[in-house]
């Protein structure tokens, strides 16, 4: 049972970030206040309004996604720094495509 959850909650969060992700990248519009431009992004039909209400609203959504946004990355990077930096058997491959290693220097007299 806890495992269907966890399974229906991965792919309840993949279609969460599909629709935002496409929710901000599809429906990115700008209004003209008299505050000045404000761009933001929801779908939408053409030639729709906001009240001051709405575009503080939106304001609002804005920056506490923003700030949840940077608290997660930023815990989760030290994470991934911790991963990857207490990995003792990484394989690293160099490859130097600009020269043969065997070759002797170029030489001009």
């Amino acid at each position: 049972m806890k495992q269907k959850l966890l399974n229906i909650s991965r792919i309840l969060l993949v279609v969460l970030f599909i629709s935002y992700y496409g929710g901000s990248t599809f429906f990115l519009h700008t209004h003209e206040t008299p505050n000045g431009l404000i761009t933001h992004s929801h779908p939408f039909k053409t030639g729709h309004t906001h009240s001051q209400a709405g575009f503080e609203t939106i304001h609002l959504l804005s920056t506490i996604l923003f700030i949840v946004y940077s608290i997660f990355s930023f815990k989760y990077t030290k994470v991934l720094y911790r991963i990857l930096h207490s990995a003792k058997n990484l394989l690293y491959i160099h490859l130097d495509l600009t020269s043969n290693p065997l070759r002797a220097p170029p030489f001009t007299a």
